[in-house]
């Protein structure tokens, strides 16, 4: 963040409407976003879960599947281990939510990932290839709900989006990520008129 060169790449891409996948590694973590990067949904690489995030979003945008999480943990473990080692004292800031993570979405997602399973189950009852596609996709969706509140959307709004996405959406965790990516997106914009 302190190289002119990369905030204007960064600034011309953020311009442009083109994709961009910020995986942030200092340990300040979004906080050293500044101006309209700020909005920006950024990932945090202290942390496995938006590591596996970033993952899917990378492949999603090229339009594959990545492999199995299985398949490079160990390598993602490593990579964490080597942040640490970095010769960094402080400890990873959290990424975006100041809520209570833990207690908030252990009850809020508890039984989720039997939910998962029957959503998928009933959504391709006898095509075992997609309905593991859709274990996957819920699966990541819910982590992305587990991140909690953006550090930039209010706490209100927060819970006025995240109350809505979960009526619409009972037992789609995809869907339901969805839709509350275009609801902070749509407050983002509402900000900026």
């Amino acid at each position: 963040m302190n190289s002119h060169y990369v905030l204007f790449e960064l600034g011309a891409r953020w311009g442009a409407k083109k994709p961009l996948f910020p995986l942030i590694t200092d340990n300040k973590g979004v906080s050293i976003l500044k101006g309209p990067l700020q909005g920006i949904n950024a990932l945090v690489a202290h942390e496995e879960g938006q590591l596996f995030q970033f993952v899917a979003d990378i492949g999603k945008e090229l339009g594959i599947v990545p492999e199995g999480p299985n398949s490079y943990h160990g390598q993602m473990k490593q990579f964490i281990k080597s942040l640490a080692n970095t010769g960094a004292n402080e400890k990873p800031v959290k990424a975006q939510s100041s809520q209570p993570q833990k207690e908030s979405n252990s009850e809020e997602y508890s039984g989720a990932n039997e939910q998962i399973k029957e959503h998928c189950k009933q959504e391709w009852p006898d095509d075992f290839h997609m309905r593991a596609h859709c274990i996957a996709e819920q699966s990541k969706a819910l982590l992305i709900l587990q991140q909690g509140r953006p550090s930039d959307i209010e706490e209100d709004d927060f819970v006025t989006i995240r109350k809505k996405a979960a009526r619409d959406w009972p037992s789609d965790f995809h869907m339901r990520a969805h839709q509350e990516k275009e609801q902070f997106e749509a407050l983002r914009r509402l900000k900026d008129l």
